[in-house]
């Protein structure tokens, strides 16, 4: 779909879900605590979070909220990241 095809978010952001699962910095934890708010810089494979679904997820998956884990090692070709070009609304 274009861009700005949909409304954006609360946050006024356009086109954030779907596609792919975004990878964060963040290590995986069972359940989640907080800490991953926090960036991570262990250079070891230890699992990080990824979130907000792929293309090929269900509805419930595409949702910034959703969130699995990933091997940094895995190429996994659904798992990125997002770009954002910030430009204040005038």
């Amino acid at each position: 779909a274009p861009v700005h095809s949909f409304p954006g978010n609360k946050m006024s952001l356009y086109d954030m879900s779907g596609n792919v699962w975004e990878l964060t910095c963040s290590l995986w934890r069972d359940k989640f605590d907080g800490s991953e708010q926090r960036c991570d810089d262990e250079k070891d494979t230890a699992l990080r979070v990824v979130r907000g679904g792929s293309w090929g997820d269900d509805t419930v998956s595409a949702r910034s909220s959703a969130r699995r884990y990933v091997n940094p090692d895995d190429r996994n070709a659904s798992v990125g990241f997002r770009v954002l070009c910030w430009s204040p609304i005038e």
